[in-house]
């Protein structure tokens, strides 16, 4: 599940660090299709279940666009 991309890491970090202490287990990741990018997320989620519990949780602590990747 993605949450967030940055081009800054720092932005990144600060993000995965707020929602950490919120209880969610995300983690930063580069990916470089054309550039850096800095992706928050997590990859721990086994069922589609945990990850739409998961995604309903973000929503009810604002963020809505966060979204599931296969």
């Amino acid at each position: 599940m993605q949450v967030g991309a940055f081009n800054v890491k720092g932005n990144a970090t600060k993000l995965a660090k707020k929602l950490n202490t919120k209880g969610f287990q995300l983690e930063t990741k580069i990916v470089e299709p054309k550039g850096k990018v800095y992706m928050v997320g997590t990859g721990n989620l086994t069922t589609e279940k945990k990850a739409q519990q998961t995604k309903k949780n973000l929503i009810d602590f604002g963020f809505k666009n966060s979204f599931i990747r296969n």
